[in-house]
């Protein structure tokens, strides 16, 4: 489902609370993975002296060259098609962030980095790049195989937008069931048949 007209974002990316949803669930794993790098790393940070709030993350980190805000996406295509595609949902959404923040960051000395993928946890090409970046750092601080190491990432990442995926089912389920209890109408129409859903997180 899309949050807006455009179906850049996905719904269940925008949720809060008990539910936050792909968002703050991946924005919390890149943190993980940015400090197993030796990374310091900050969360919601704006631009001096301005309130642009580009930095989901703000990265300081002896292996990137300057403070480096990172913003977080999750979107859902209409038409899936492979995220690094020219017009997918993806590749629109990195655009439009790097138009949007891109100048802003670089007045305050920042470099951008839009990390966007989509619910099925395809990478856009910057989030791609970086992953191999943030992999490579890992690998020198921790001494894991490079190759281990991106692989770790990538499952780390997957596994996070998997967590918000659940979440939001968690909750669509938990409405429907709140509808039928409170719906005597659906209950009848209902009666004769029983739903099993087994989830496993």
């Amino acid at each position: 489902k899309q949050a807006e007209n455009n179906g850049r974002n996905a719904w269940l990316c925008a949720r809060t609370g008990l539910y936050y949803g792909c968002h703050n669930h991946l924005r919390h794993a890149l943190v993980r993975l940015l400090r197993r790098a030796g990374a310091y790393a900050e969360y919601e940070q704006a631009v001096p002296g301005s309130s642009e709030r580009p930095a989901d993350i703000l990265v300081t980190a002896p292996w990137l060259p300057c403070k480096t805000a990172i913003d977080v996406s999750v979107v859902a295509d209409p038409h899936p098609r492979s995220p690094m595609a020219e017009n997918s949902a993806v590749a629109r959404q990195t655009a439009l962030k790097i138009s949007t923040y891109s100048t802003v960051c670089r007045s305050a000395g920042w470099d951008f980095t839009p990390f966007v993928c989509d619910v099925q946890g395809g990478l856009g090409g910057k989030a791609n790049q970086f992953i191999k970046t943030l992999a490579s750092a890992i690998s020198a601080h921790t001494g894991e195989r490079y190759p281990l190491a991106v692989s770790y990432c990538r499952c780390v990442i997957a596994n996070a937008i998997g967590k918000g995926v659940l979440c939001q089912l968690q909750h669509c389920l938990y409405n429907t069931a709140q509808l039928v209890v409170n719906a005597p109408d659906i209950q009848r129409e209902i009666a004769p048949v029983v739903v099993v859903v087994v989830v496993h997180a």
